[in-house]
């Protein structure tokens, strides 16, 4: 580390020793960046305790058995409203089945392929659809949540009479999940240079407006719900990027873009047109680092689209256990080896299962690192990961306990 320090310091001198006064100076200056940097970063959001908003009880549900739903739906996928559900989940998987297609090469999609290609902007190109395919998903995806969370007993008993409460809770919570597989995927290498911060770009550093935006998505809520000041956001976007002047360019964007824009406006200050641009910079300066250490921006940013988060939450793991022994004395060092898997799985399964069936999307926060829940299942769990694992990134139970999923995860719906 004390190399790179001093070789990124002094590039004129690389591979030559370093004299003993210059290495003291350069250890010195790697400590601080690691104190006030490297450590913070790596740790990702310190949560915050109860978020702003009204807290939302926990639905009461169980993970949908597919199987034993069959028969029901088989009765049920012909007749309204059921049949509308299916038919948007048919339109939905042909879309995804296009954005998949040849010229989207998931085998090459690694860190060593990325870090290679010095554009971000071509990064998308390896998993990305088009703004024609993601607008239409998003349109999709809006009405058929809508249409699975209207579902009733009394509806559904019209169809099929001995159908209880239960099962349509198990049929909502169906549908929901499949429709979690049918959603918009974003890199984060592809992101404009907005939020930077010192010598780290944004695309390296907005997985969490990138997963925020997947989750934005799939409730079906795009950039056209946005509902604050549009003129004002145009003209922040215009000073930090001159190449947007206008609603259009701004409705132009990808989402995680247009949102990195929202973030700058959560901050800013209103004053007289003298020094604008002053402003805009210090509200950019100031949000650029709470999008990785604060769990709130989220909730700052949704309210700009009708939609809350509806609740806060931390599980702990072997993932997390190893990443609060960092901070602690040799004295109260915790035991990784003590969170197991089975506990972890039963705690996951429990408190985020009956959000997923009532179709609540899920921001899930790893050390480091935020990605979109998918789905969990009795195999492990499935995230959209803006980083270098790219969409249907599945691991299994013991993975995920010992990376630390979960460390912190937030519930969005529409408000």
């Amino acid at each position: 580390l004390t190399d790179i320090v001093f070789y990124a310091r002094y590039p004129d001198r690389q591979g030559k020793p370093i004299d003993p006064k210059t290495e003291k100076d350069v250890v010195a200056t790697w400590r601080g960046i690691l104190n006030s940097e490297v450590k913070p970063a790596l740790a990702g959001p310190v949560p915050e305790g109860p978020a702003a908003e009204t807290p939302v009880a926990a639905p009461v549900g169980a993970q949908p058995d597919a199987g034993a739903l069959a028969p029901l739906l088989d009765q049920l996928k012909g007749q309204e409203p059921v049949k509308a559900i299916e038919d948007i989940v048919t339109s939905l998987t042909e879309i995804q089945a296009n954005v998949d297609s040849p010229g989207a090469d998931t085998s090459k999609w690694s860190k060593k392929l990325w870090e290679a290609i010095p554009d971000t902007s071509l990064h998308k190109l390896y998993k990305e659809g088009s703004d024609a395919q993601y607008d239409e998903m998003t349109a999709l995806l809006g009405s058929a949540r809508e249409l699975v969370s209207g579902l009733t007993t009394a509806a559904l008993q019209a169809i099929v009479p001995e159908i209880s409460d239960t099962q349509t809770a198990q049929i909502i919570g169906y549908y929901h999940q499949q429709l979690n597989t049918l959603t918009p995927f974003f890199t984060q290498m592809a992101n404009m240079n907005i939020l930077h911060k010192g010598k780290s770009d944004a695309w390296r550093r907005t997985c969490n407006v990138t997963s925020l935006s997947m989750v934005l998505l799939s409730l079906g809520v795009g950039a056209d719900a946005f509902n604050g000041d549009k003129d004002l956001l145009v003209k922040i976007a215009n000073h930090l990027e001159p190449s947007i002047n206008s609603w259009d360019n701004l409705m132009a964007l990808r989402m995680p873009d247009f949102v990195q824009f929202v973030a700058v406006l959560t901050e800013y200050k209103d004053g007289p047109d003298e020094g604008f641009g002053t402003r805009v910079d210090a509200a950019r300066d100031t949000v650029a680092p709470k999008v990785s250490t604060t769990l709130n921006i989220f909730t700052a940013i949704v309210k700009y689209f009708g939609v809350n988060r509806v609740h806060s939450g931390e599980i702990d793991s072997k993932g997390t256990a190893k990443r609060k022994n960092e901070d602690l004395p040799a004295d109260k060092q915790l035991d990784p080896e003590s969170f197991k898997t089975e506990t972890f799985k039963a705690d996951v399964m429990r408190e985020v299962t009956p959000w997923i069936n009532q179709g609540g999307q899920i921001v899930v926060n790893r050390p480091g690192h935020y990605l979109r829940l998918q789905s969990i299942d009795d195999s492990g769990v499935t995230l959209d990961d803006p980083g270098d694992e790219g969409k249907n990134y599945h691991v299994t139970w013991a993975e995920s306990n010992s990376i630390g999923h979960f460390r912190s995860w937030q519930v969005f719906k529409k408000a």
